[in-house]
């Protein structure tokens, strides 16, 4: 891969709109050049502008990480700042009953 040129694409993508998906793919180039604090920084804004259903959608990729925790985290908040949409509650029966509360699980 040539991360420069991975760079400059998404670069020119931010300039035209900046939005979750090219933020998050700007900041995993950036990882991948050991540009770490850069790379987190544009991690954390891509999730804050991120929308439920995207995010919803990153727990899932970090699951498939077999980064339990960090898709946990990102269900519990995205439960908590959007209590009122369907696939939120799914969201938490996955954390439910991957700790084994199947009780709450069930609720959800």
């Amino acid at each position: 891969m040539n991360l420069d040129e991975a760079l400059r694409y998404e670069d020119q993508s931010i300039q035209v709109e900046e939005r979750y998906d090219n933020l998050m793919t700007k900041s995993q180039v950036l990882d991948a050049m050991g540009k770490k604090d850069e790379a987190k920084t544009l991690h954390a804004k891509a999730l804050a502008i991120a929308s439920p259903v995207q995010l919803h959608a990153y727990a899932f990729q970090l699951k498939g990480e077999k980064k339990d925790e960090q898709a946990f985290a990102v269900w519990r908040k995205n439960a908590k700042d959007h209590p009122d949409l369907w696939f939120t509650h799914s969201g938490m029966a996955r954390v439910y009953s991957s700790q084994g509360d199947f009780a709450n699980a069930l609720k959800k």
